[in-house]
C-alpha cells in the first residue's frame, strides 16, 4: 500500500499538498527498492495540524 491511502486522508488540504508531494518523494524511490517492509508516517502530518511543516517517517526494511 502506497502513500496514497494517508494523502488522501490528510493531504487534501491546499496547505498539506506540498509536504505530500515531499511524502510521495521519498516514498517512491524507497519502496522501488524492493526491500521496504513498513514506511510509517507519524508526528504532525497524521494529525487534524492543519499546516504541517515537515513529514516524520520511519523506514523498515524487511
Amino acid at each position: 500500500m502506497g502513500p496514497d491511502r494517508g494523502i488522501a486522508r490528510t493531504g487534501g488540504l491546499l496547505l498539506r499538498k506540498p509536504v505530500s508531494q515531499r511524502l510521495e518523494r521519498i516514498y517512491r524511490p524507497a519502496e522501488s527498492t524492493g526491500h521496504l517492509s513498513r514506511f510509517i508516517v507519524f508526528r504532525s502530518f497524521v494529525t487534524a495540524k492543519p499546516e504541517p511543516n515537515d513529514v516524520d517517517i520511519f523506514f523498515v526494511d524487511g
